[in-house]
Order: structure tokens, then C-alpha cells, then sequence
């Protein structure tokens, strides 16, 4: 055919072709996009009843569990709430210190000489290792600092923790005694030695610097976070020495709760022990743990020369069955001789010579209250 000599059917074919071929091409185009489509539906289908039918141990995704989360999620909103309100219900211990730091350093220094006294005319021992309260160094007589001004209401609060847990454990010491007159029924009471040798505080009123040390006194603890990414309360206790360092889970989240750590170490009785934390009912303090250990002689022996030390020493050294008896013996039970019962020297016999010795205990507390309330005391401004 000449396409020459008809021009119009010459078109009218090529346009025809073209479209063939557009055609074919959009057909190919719509198959390839309808087969990923598909494949992407059929992907979110097995995800959806993945969802919906997950397996053993996980839950659905149905309306049903997501309006039982939603429900959970409220309920523990509220019980925050109720913790945060019963937590500011308690007895606060929080300072409204608004003077100068050379006050407050004064009431410090006062502070650490009325707690002496009370523990002496307790007759609680004081531990060579005791020091100033956790406030060596404010304290300290060489090199001693100044409490900042931004933080005179967060040491002012320690301080006050620290005289609650001081009169804390002279309540334990005397419910220890009586608990002992009551069931001696008259007899002579043996009552083991009660020392306080050491509380430490959290010295949250110093800013760490990442990845160093903080420059803690020996009667000062920080507290860090064991993962910064997780707000799972579990945390690491540092100390001025490293051996001193230990791992517990702190009550503090963020966003609900803050805390203040201590540590109170002291030797004593069990039932010493148990009194001392009855005795924290009513506050807001929380202990997180305790560690027990054997008394050494070494312990034992390194305490203040009071009258108190003094009086503890000479019945240790006479068997006395007086009070404060350390080793809790009768002098013819332990030599063999004297009364009744008297045994001829010539025959072997056992001696007691310990029935019965004090522990060590380390207590580690938090007080804890509603970040929101805790929050301007350490930053040290005003609420409004």
C-alpha cells in the first residue's frame, strides 16, 4: 500500500499502534502495582492477626484489652496519686531554714554536741568512726566549708533526719532495756552493748560531674542511677571508699518521688534493731536495706573514751553481770569456782566464754516524699 497516497488512514493506523502499546504498557504498570499492593495488604493482614491472635504469652490487640489497658493505666495513675498524697500526709521532716549559711553552720556544730550528750546519757557508745553525723564536712576543724546558700534548706533537712534517727535508735536502746528488766523478773539484767558507729548521708547538694568521682567525705553517700534509661529505682550507693559501695532499689522515680539516702551503722542486740525500725512508723523514711555482720573485738574496742566506754570496759574486764556486760557471762559460770554448784578444779570442764555477742548492722534508709514537695529544697528556692 502506498501510505503516501492515503495520508489520513497512515495516521489513523500509527495512532492506533501507539495506543496499543500505551495501553499494554499502563496494563503492565497497573498488574505490577495491583501485585505490590497486594502484597502489601496481605502483609498488614498477617500483622493484624498477628496482633489479634498473638500466641501464648502475649495479649491481643483487640478494643477489649486496649480499653482494660487504658483502665490500668488510670488506676495506677490514681494509686501515684494516693502514694504521693499519703507520702505528704506523714510527718514531714522538711526544713524551713531561711537564714545564713554561718547560722546554719552554728546549728550544725550545736546539733552534733546535743547528739553526743543524748547518746552518752544513754550510755549508747560512740564509734571512733562516728565523727560529726554524716556532717564532717561542714564540721571538720581543718579545711572545714560553708554550707552554699542554694542548698542551706536540703542540709537543714538532713539534719533534721539525722536527730530523728539519733532520738530513733535511744528509743530502741531503751525498749531494748526494759523489754530485758521485764523478762529478767527481777534478776540481775545483762544488756549488750549498743554502739553507734557512724551515719551517713546523702550529699545530694553536690553536683556530679559525668564520669568522675564525686569528692565525697568519709560520712557522705551518692547515689546513681545502675541505667540512666531505665526508671526502674535500681541504683548503685557510692562512698568515699569503694569497697563501700552497694546496690539496692531506690523508692525515687521521676515525675513521682524523690528520696534523701542515709546510712545508720551501729552495733547491738537483734531486738535493738527491730525497735529501731518500728520506730520509723509514721514517717516517711523507708528502709531499702540491711547488711549484718559478726562483732570483732577490734569493733568492740574502738570506741570514744567516755565514762560510758569507761563503765563498759571495767565489767567486760570483772565478768561483772552488771549492764553492759559485753561478753554476757557469770563469773562462775566462766571460771569454774564460787556457789553452790562449784565444780572440783581437778576435772575437766567446758567454760563458756561467750554466750552471746552483739552484731553489726548497717541500715540503709530513704526518705522519701512527692518530688514536687522535695524539689525546692533542693534547688533551694521558695515554693510558691
Amino acid at each position: 500500500m502506498n501510505f503516501k497516497k492515503y495520508p489520513l488512514v497512515t495516521v489513523s493506523v500509527s495512532a492506533l499502534a501507539l495506543a496499543c502499546i500505551v495501553g499494554v504498557g499502563f496494563c503492565g504498570w497497573q498488574f505490577f502495582s495491583n501485585s505490590t499492593a497486594e502484597k502489601s495488604v496481605q502483609s498488614t493482614e498477617k500483622k493484624l492477626k498477628k496482633l489479634l491472635n498473638p500466641g501464648a504469652g502475649l495479649v491481643a490487640l483487640s478494643e477489649e484489652n486496649v480499653k482494660k489497658e487504658e483502665a490500668n493505666l488510670k488506676a495506677l495513675e490514681q494509686a501515684q496519686g494516693e502514694k504521693a498524697a499519703y507520702l505528704e500526709n506523714k510527718e514531714s521532716l522538711r526544713s524551713d531554714f531561711t537564714g545564713e549559711p554561718s547560722a546554719l553552720n552554728s546549728r550544725l556544730t550545736e546539733s552534733a554536741q546535743k547528739w553526743r550528750g543524748t547518746l552518752d546519757g544513754k550510755k549508747i557508745l560512740r564509734g571512733k568512726t562516728l565523727g560529726n553525723f554524716g556532717f564532717e564536712r561542714y564540721l571538720r576543724n581543718n579545711n572545714s566549708e560553708m554550707p552554699k546558700r542554694d542548698a542551706l534548706q536540703l542540709i537543714d533537712t538532713e539534719a533534721k533526719i539525722v536527730a530523728f534517727l539519733v532520738d530513733d535508735l535511744v528509743k530502741a536502746r531503751d525498749s531494748y532495756e526494759k523489754a530485758l528488766i521485764s523478762a529478767a523478773a527481777g534478776a540481775p539484767v545483762k544488756m549488750l552493748p549498743i554502739i553507734l558507729r557512724g551515719i551517713k548521708r546523702e550529699a545530694a547538694e553536690i553536683v556530679p560531674v559525668p564520669g568522675a568521682r564525686m569528692p565525697l567525705t568519709g560520712d557522705e553517700i551518692s547515689i546513681e542511677a545502675k541505667d540512666v534509661n531505665a526508671d526502674n529505682g535500681f541504683v548503685r550507693l557510692n562512698g568515699s571508699n569503694a569497697r563501700d559501695s552497694r546496690d539496692y532499689f531506690s523508692m525515687r522515680r521521676k515525675g513521682a518521688v524523690d528520696a534523701i539516702a542515709f546510712q545508720v551503722d551501729f552495733v547491738g542486740h537483734t531486738d535493738v534493731l527491730r525497735y529501731f525500725i518500728e520506730g520509723l512508723a509514721g514517717y516517711p523514711i523507708y528502709v531499702r536495706d540491711i547488711s549484718v555482720r559478726p562483732v570483732t573485738d577490734e569493733v568492740l574496742s574502738a570506741v570514744e573514751p567516755t565514762e560510758t566506754a569507761a563503765s563498759v570496759a571495767a565489767a567486760a574486764e570483772a565478768g561483772s553481770p552488771a549492764s553492759f556486760d559485753i561478753f554476757n557471762t557469770d563469773p562462775a559460770e566462766s571460771s569454774g569456782v564460787g556457789g553452790a554448784n562449784a565444780l572440783d578444779s581437778t576435772v575437766p570442764t567446758k567454760k563458756v566464754v561467750v554466750q552471746e555477742r552483739p552484731s553489726e548492722f548497717v541500715v540503709t534508709l530513704e526518705y522519701v516524699v512527692p518530688e514536687k514537695l522535695l524539689a525546692p529544697v533542693k534547688s533551694g528556692n521558695e515554693e510558691e
